[in-house]
């Protein structure tokens, strides 16, 4: 009995440990993702463009939208994207935000440390906690405090004075962001196609959604492009909605399985205790005074996987968040990461189940035990009732992990299909680092060219270095900057992606060419497409030789190149590759192909920077960013794994419970059979029938179920 109890505890233990782990993250990540106040008034505003896709805000749109809307009591809008923090010990790179300076307003809620932001704010920044503990070691005389600050899309580091720090466990839409720093007017294009901005607002008391979706579309924007509201928790739980959901319902089958299993060991012990109940039901007791004891113990076995079950997650917890990814490219989809514990909510939510998985699991026999009285005297063969619930059970079992298993296998079938992808470049042996410009050089283009084209130069002569070339972005970051462009003889507006390049970019990271030719150290106003910009615009003409106007500058089209991946699971978009003499930016990222190990020449290659007055950040191999950027299919396949692989594991036990016992009540009819002839073949057919039944149910079942 005493073995019984303490199985079925553990049993349990596994199905609330793996629920509990789980709700550990949906509930700080989907269930209430932000902590400032009434986050339910607060609505996502994209631009929908005409085939219905959901587009980021312009400006233009923005400022209107904030000053005729008045379903909203207030209205901000952010930009993101990535800063180079100079001026300390160890330069890198952070996330960070350019918002409106009402922003924090809009979201109520201010800087636990010094000030807000103010309209006539400039060269300020405002800090995340994290970032203010992590960076400047929780310094508490940081206000006033000036710090570097490159952003990617700027021409000059600029000096910003720390004015405040925001609360802990702050976080924004698609976050990660450790500095706020003020989205000035001029600071973007007032132009309604340069589509940049995330657009926020609160509603008015009062207003739904759908009365705040048709005040904004009221508000004429661009020709055949409307507006899609959607609520403010939904969109910023999106990234990883879709992996917890079905880790959610993983981990409750998980939680079923365990139950059943538990249920069928406490049959067996029920059966094992048919004496004593018959007894307590001779000297008086009443069906309910034992549906009573049942329930009782079922509660302390309940306790006892609840606290076991809270353990398991805990761990479950800490080894999920050390085996997540780790980088910028991670933190973005892992914003609120730091409130993931098993905490009040969370072991809350632990006693609440056990409870109801005991229940569950104690009903068929404190209903049995309602019934002791009917039993025909105490046979010692059991009831039939009681073989088919056991056998019943088995096959809840059985179904539910053909499920699970059959849910691990697709997402195993869709991680090879994820690795099987065209990346449209060779990621094998490529090393990716970002090298802003030294200090004073970024505003003289001669000097910004002449310094990249040294610093490429010095890095290819390094021995095991095979090329290294710059570019403004690199593939896969998810990082991008679009450009409008007309082509001659059209009258529409076009939009593509803009890259800048070393001409031996394309030979560094191994982009196909598909037509004409590669750019050159001579070319000036001449580009190279992709094969989605050939195909989109000349699909019946072969584009080289023709030309684009971008910004007033007539561009002639001399090649044609494979698609790029900007994010694994992205589909292509156009894209333009212009020569890097043509615009010398700053903030650039180099690509150097080795002969060996990429990460082995990383210190090299910071010494040839540094002894050009430049620094290094964000070193890191090509091949960690494929992996990095189906982190959440890879996350998700091993969980599910695991939980199938317990769901197989509890179901081969319960079958062997099922078949143990009915083995043990027939131990007398098996040696009278043996005794009359037997062979051990019969015996063994006569025994795997009892499971075997339930197991073929379970199969079909749960094939089904898996197959709809």
């Amino acid at each position: 009995m005493r073995g019984a109890s303490l199985g079925a505890a553990v049993t349990l233990a596994l199905g609330i440990g793996a629920c509990t782990a789980i709700f550990s993250f949906v509930n700080p990540l989907l269930l209430h993702p932000f902590t400032y106040p009434r986050p339910e008034e607060l609505l996502m505003i994209q631009e929908r463009d005409p085939r219905g896709n959901p587009a980021q805000v312009s400006y233009p749109d923005f400022r209107d939208w904030s000053s005729q809307a008045g379903a909203f009591s207030g209205m901000a809008a952010f930009d993101i994207g990535f800063f180079f923090l100079t001026g300390v010990e160890e330069p890198e790179q952070i996330a960070g935000a350019l918002v409106t300076p009402n922003l924090f307003r809009v979201l109520s809620v201010g800087p636990v440390l010094g000030r807000d932001f103010r309209d006539d704010d400039d060269r300020v920044v405002i800090l995340t906690d994290a970032a203010w503990k992590r960076r400047f070691a929780g310094d508490p005389n940081i206000l006033g405090r000036t710090i570097a600050l490159d952003f990617a899309r700027t021409t000059e580091i600029e000096r910003y004075t720390v004015i405040g720090v925001m609360p802990p466990n702050f976080w924004m839409y698609y976050g990660g962001f450790e500095v706020f720093v003020p989205l000035a007017p001029g600071a973007i294009r007032d132009d309604r196609k340069a589509r940049m901005l995330f657009a926020i607002g609160r509603r008015n008391e009062g207003v739904s959604v759908e009365q705040a979706q048709g005040a904004l579309s009221a508000i004429p924007i661009e020709k055949d492009w409307g507006v899609l509201v959607t609520p403010w928790n939904k969109a910023a739980s999106q990234p990883v909605r879709a992996e917890l959901l079905v880790m959610a319902g993983a981990a409750g089958l998980l939680l079923m399985i365990a139950s059943a299993n538990a249920a069928g060991l406490l049959l067996v012990r029920a059966q094992a205790r048919r004496m004593e109940i018959a007894v307590r039901t001779a000297l008086g007791a009443s069906p309910w005074r034992l549906v009573r004891l049942f329930a009782g113990e079922s509660l302390r076995i309940g306790l006892a996987a609840a606290m076991l079950g809270s353990l398991l997650a805990w761990w479950g917890v800490r080894t999920m968040i050390a085996l997540l990814p780790q980088g910028l490219a991670a933190t973005q989809f892992l914003a609120g990461l730091d409130r993931v514990a098993v905490d009040a909510p969370a072991l809350s939510f632990a006693a609440a189940i056990a409870v109801a998985a005991c229940l569950g699991a104690g009903v068929l026999p404190a209903w049995q035990a309602r019934n002791a009285h009917l039993m025909s005297s105490l046979k010692e063969t059991g009831s039939v009732e009681s073989q088919r619930a056991r056998k019943t059970l088995v096959m809840v079992e059985v179904a539910l992990s053909v499920v699970l298993l059959a849910g691990a296998g697709l997402l195993v079938k869709t991680l090879e299909r994820i690795r099987a992808i065209d990346l449209g470049f060779r990621a094998e042996k490529l090393l990716v680092m970002r090298v802003p410009m030294p200090s004073g050089q970024a505003a003289d283009r001669a000097r910004a060219a002449s310094y990249y084209q040294e610093l490429a130069a010095r890095v290819r002569a390094l021995p095991g270095v095979r090329s290294a070339a710059l570019a403004n972005f690199q593939p896969l970051t998810g990082a991008h900057r679009s450009e409008e462009f007309r082509i001659p003889g059209r009258e529409e507006k076009f939009r593509a992606g803009y890259q800048v390049v070393l001409p031996d970019y394309f030979a560094t990271l191994g982009i196909a060419l598909r037509r004409g030719r590669y750019l050159n150290a001579q070319d000036e106003r001449r580009v190279v497409i992709n094969e989605t910009m050939a195909r989109r615009y000349w699909p019946q003409d072969d584009p080289v030789g023709r030309s684009i106007r971008v910004a007033g500058d007539a561009l002639e089209i001399v090649g044609v190149v494979a698609d790029v991946r900007t994010r694994l699971m992205s589909k292509s978009e156009p894209l333009v590759y212009r020569p890097f003499r043509d615009e010398p930016a700053r903030a650039q990222q180099m690509a150097v192909r080795t002969e060996g190990d990429p990460l082995g020449l990383a210190h090299a290659i910071r010494g040839v920077v540094r002894d050009l007055g430049g620094t290094v950040a964000e070193v890191s191999t090509m091949e960690s960013f494929v992996e990095n950027d189906a982190w959440q299919q890879k996350q998700a396949a091993a969980l599910l794994a695991v939980f199938a692989g317990l769901a197989f594991v509890l179901s081969t036990v319960g079958l062997y419970g099922v078949i143990s016992f009915a083995v043990g009540q027939r131990t007398r009819e098996i040696g009278i059979r043996v005794a009359v002839g037997a062979r051990r073949g019969d015996v063994i057919r006569l025994v795997l029938r009892q499971g075997i039944g339930p197991v073929v149910a379970g199969l079909v079942i749960g094939l089904s179920a898996a197959l709809a």
